[in-house]
């Protein structure tokens, strides 16, 4: 499931500023500017820009924390914090970099590790909670989805001609249907890069070519040449001699779970969005202002002064 309102590990922010008192107060608790400058190493170069993006994700924290523990009894224990930090160590050192090393090149302090763990942890519980609440979706709307994927699902190995006129396209088409071999015609006649290879262009989902050639290698018998077709390329015989198109049954299921994947986002993404919206948050002064969109589907941001 995708990550809704990352706190990326690695990579995600550049550093900040340093500085006393208070950054922001969140329902009544305050994040002072230290809190939010340990995160990040001290010899980042201070632009208030990259602070404000630091701030921001404290203050998700510390509303998403709060309302997963107070409506689902969701909490990070140390232990799980201590093994996640482990498994993004483990992730590290698996692309040959040491957990140090990434947080020093992206100015972030060890400080941030735990933020970034728990809002991890606490997604995946909020994911499989809702998930959990999704309904299982009807046979129709299964159905819809499969046939509207059905053209993507397909596969097609295919062949073509490519020539310049109408003319070339059917005095080539007349030689193929003759008899003569259709992977040697493309040598002689086609004008693109597959002509090297006979014309064949592999196997493939026909979405991926224009439409007129993708029709056509949905409908062309097999192993049989296929008369002429227009494109914005010119003209194309097409040899179509494999076609696989998906039986329903074979993607029942895959389909039934990503149209609830879909809906628990949907759920989760409200719930974010809607804590967001409704804490309390004061940004001070000197790092901007706590904006709410017009919009009540996107969160609020931090407006710098």
């Amino acid at each position: 499931m995708k990550r809704l309102i990352p706190i990326a590990v690695v990579l995600a922010l550049v550093i900040s500023a340093c500085g006393s008192g208070s950054a922001a107060v969140v329902n009544g608790t305050t994040i002072s500017t230290a809190q939010v400058a340990d995160l990040l190493t001290d010899s980042a170069a201070p632009e208030q820009t990259n602070f404000n993006d630091m701030l921001y994700q404290v203050i998700v924290d510390q509303i998403v924390s709060k309302a997963a523990l107070d409506q689902f009894e969701i909490n990070v224990s140390d232990d799980d914090i201590q093994a996640g930090i482990t498994e993004i160590e483990a992730s590290l050192a698996g692309q040959g970099v040491t957990l140090d090393t990434a947080l020093t090149e992206n100015g972030f302090s060890e400080a941030v590790l735990p933020m970034i763990v728990r809002q991890d942890r606490i997604q995946t519980q909020l994911s499989e909670r809702f998930t959990a609440q999704v309904p299982e979706p009807d046979e129709a709307e299964i159905q819809a989805q499969f046939d509207a994927s059905v053209d993507q699902l397909t596969q097609v190995c295919a062949s073509h001609i490519l020539v310049a006129t109408a003319e070339e396209a059917q005095a080539a088409y007349d030689r193929a249907v003759a008899g003569e071999d259709f992977a040697e015609l493309a040598k002689e006649l086609s004008s693109d890069g597959s002509a090297a290879d006979g014309g064949d262009l592999g196997c493939a989902s026909p979405t991926g070519y224009v439409e007129p050639f993708a029709q056509a290698t949905l409908v062309a018998p097999l192993n049989e040449p296929f008369p002429p077709v227009e494109s914005e390329f010119g003209f194309h015989v097409i040899l179509v001699t494999d076609r696989t198109i998906p039986e329903f049954s074979e993607y029942h299921d895959r389909i039934a779970e990503s149209i609830k994947s879909t809906s628990a986002t949907t759920l989760l993404s409200e719930w974010y969005v809607g804590e967001i919206r409704s804490a309390d948050v004061q940004v001070a002064d000197s790092y901007g202002t706590w904006t709410l969109p017009e919009d009540t589907t996107q969160p609020p941001t931090i407006i710098a002064p």
